[in-house]
């Protein structure tokens, strides 16, 4: 089986402070909101005025007017390893426009992404989740988030998390089968198997039945063939 990636997360935040309730509010570049900066422009901070995707708050990056926003926000790394950056998209419904924006890291472009609005609703934002493994260069890496929707009706962004990646681990299943013997307590029986015809038996080991008549029996080799047949035979003295 492929390997399974195992990561710690290092920063989780989907904007759930200031409350905002049941409107929005809007901030300016040089504001801080829930450890994140705005950088330029402007950004709106929703509350319950329309669905979120983790929590009750997300962030429209395009605020007021045509003022669309950038965000940005530091997160300790260490150079040469690897971590997983994840976010949430939409879109802000209103207009059924196609959104876009783009996705940093330490500076370089991550992603340049569209959300399309169309037929969407507060009710039903229809969020997509968006995923990069990126290496640190430094100690700190800075995290960007830039709008180029030039209105007030922006792509909408929350649930945003950094995760080292710290090592993986393979998975592999095998199946062993268990086997039921019943017989007279103190009988020598021999467990034979065949992978083919019943008239190529080969002996896998001799057990004696315990007094309580009884004895479970699990083949320590996996199953590896399309059938793999038992039988219980009297032992040799």
């Amino acid at each position: 089986m492929a390997p399974s990636v195992w990561s710690a997360v290092i920063m989780q935040s989907s904007f759930e402070q200031p409350d905002i309730g049941g409107s929005y509010a809007a901030y300016l570049a040089g504001s801080e909101v829930d450890g994140w900066v705005v950088e330029s422009g402007s950004i709106e901070v929703v509350g319950t005025y329309w669905q979120a995707a983790a929590g009750k708050q997300s962030v429209d990056l395009s605020g007021i007017w045509d003022w669309a926003g950038t965000i940005y926000r530091d997160v300790p790394t260490v150079p040469g390893r690897q971590y997983k950056l994840r976010f949430a998209l939409a879109g802000n419904p209103e207009d059924g426009a196609v959104k876009e924006m783009k996705a940093f890291w330490d500076g370089a472009e991550v992603a340049d992404l569209t959300y399309d609005t169309k037929d969407r609703s507060f009710t039903s934002m229809g969020w997509e989740y968006h995923e990069y493994v990126l290496t640190a260069s430094t100690n700190v890496t800075r995290i960007k988030f830039q709008s180029l929707t030039l209105n007030f009706l922006g792509p909408v962004i929350d649930d945003v998390s950094v995760s080292e990646v710290t090592g993986e681990t393979n998975l592999q299943i095998k199946t062993y089968a268990g086997l039921w013997l019943s017989g007279t307590p103190g009988a020598r029986q021999e467990i034979q198997y065949s992978t083919g015809t019943a008239q190529q038996w080969r002996a896998l080991i001799t057990v004696t039945i315990p007094e309580e008549g009884k004895l479970f029996f699990l083949d320590p080799e996996p199953v590896k063939s399309i059938q793999r047949i038992y039988r219980a035979v009297e032992a040799a003295p």
